[in-house]
């Protein structure tokens, strides 16, 4: 009786969207199917195209919020809290929820680019760059090698621009310089911090290796007076 009654739905469904063009009647049945059928995947995606078609924008991402809950892997539910962003960003003029979800999104899959791209442009809307470091602190659970280096880089670089947390910077440059002791611009940039900060051993440390790399004279000699004051 369950298959039947499901399939007696869907024809129902269907026909009230096809043949009577009622889609709040459509859009009714496929509601109650999916209270009884969660994740019922063709009544899902049946449903979204109607609410996409009527303009019901809270009610399409309160269904794609409820897919994500169904999904199995990680790579649905990225694609799909990309999809609910999109809709918070796009439909519904909300851009600090757009941020929350691909927060969760980058958190499905950490290596991909592109959705940490997004959240580094909406951060420059909303001014959420705190959260943002969080989103790269989580996202560096998941990585190693240069491109955990390199978004390190990043991390350092956010504080200093935008929370203006120096002495965490410096924090995130010893760690990329853990993951990568010979990085050039983390040994200069974490330099400047300590000479800004005045922590002289850690500066005095980090010339030595500079002098070490470099093979300007003139810059040799800069550097030289400047461990020598």
């Amino acid at each position: 009786q369950g298959p039947d009654k499901l399939q007696t739905w869907m024809r129902i469904a269907d026909i009230q969207r096809e043949e009577l063009n009622d889609h709040t009647a459509a859009m009714t049945t496929y509601s109650e199917l999916l209270r009884e059928h969660q994740g019922h995947e063709a009544a899902s995606r049946n449903l979204e195209a109607l609410l996409r078609a009527e303009q019901l924008h809270d009610a399409l991402a309160a269904l794609l919020l409820d897919r994500v809950e169904h999904h199995e892997t990680a790579r649905e539910r990225h694609g799909t809290l990309r999809e609910l962003a999109a809709v918070y960003l796009n439909l519904l003029d909300q851009p600090t929820n757009a941020f929350l979800v691909l927060q969760k999104a980058a958190s499905e899959q950490p290596r991909e680019m592109s959705t940490r791209a997004e959240l580094e442009r909406l951060a420059g809307t909303t001014g959420m760059w705190s959260d943002l470091l969080d989103t790269y602190d989580t996202v560096l659970e998941h990585l190693s090698g240069n491109e955990a280096r390199d978004l390190t880089v990043q991390a350092a670089e956010l504080v200093v621009e935008h929370l203006n947390r120096p002495q965490v910077a410096v924090g995130y440059y010893s760690r990329a310089l853990t993951l990568d002791p010979d990085h050039d611009h983390s040994i200069r940039a974490m330099a400047r911090l300590c000479s800004d900060l005045g922590r002289w051993a850690e500066l005095v440390e980090l010339l030595g290796r500079i002098i070490e790399r470099t093979s300007d004279y003139k810059e040799q000699q800069d550097f030289l007076h400047r461990l020598a004051e």
